[in-house]
């Protein structure tokens, strides 16, 4: 499954790129590496930022000998099992990235379009223009442009 997209052209320059909407099924399976390949590395930059930091502020529980030893003994009780403390927070760092990485995939794609349509770039009229302007909240249609 890809990304959604409707093409833009800017009016002075004639140049035309792609404008994404909607769920950005690329970037929740690249962790955002796509906007490196899309020649966006600011939205790159944004969307690694956040995973970066939850894998090192939980890597630092397990390099950190001193962090390391404050999990030791511990155990957390869920249903019959009994998690060990170092295990909770491998599991609370995985679920923190996934959360993190499913948000930001809901409007990493409208960012960008609208950041492109905010630089003087104009929808290129097509077939998907109206559902690609309720996913980017944009006002008008084929009769009303921006």
């Amino acid at each position: 499954m890809s990304d959604n997209y409707i093409l833009l052209r800017h009016p002075h320059t004639g140049k035309e790129t792609k404008g994404y909407y909607g769920f950005s099924w690329d970037s929740f399976r690249t962790l955002g590496f796509v906007w490196f390949k899309r020649g966006a590395p600011s939205g790159g930059m944004e969307y690694i930022i956040s995973p970066a930091a939850i894998l090192i502020v939980f890597g630092l529980f397990f390099g950190v000998p001193a962090l390391s030893e404050l999990l030791d003994g511990t155990e957390v009780p869920l249903g019959g099992l009994m998690i060990s403390g170092h295990a909770l927070i491998a599991m609370l760092g995985l679920v923190g990235l996934l959360l993190q990485n499913t948000l930001i995939s809901f409007s990493c794609n409208r960012r960008y379009t609208r950041r492109l349509l905010d630089e003087g770039y104009e929808i290129v009229p097509a077939i998907n223009e109206k559902e690609a302007r309720i996913a980017l909240n944009l006002p008008g249609g084929p009769d009303g442009r921006r």
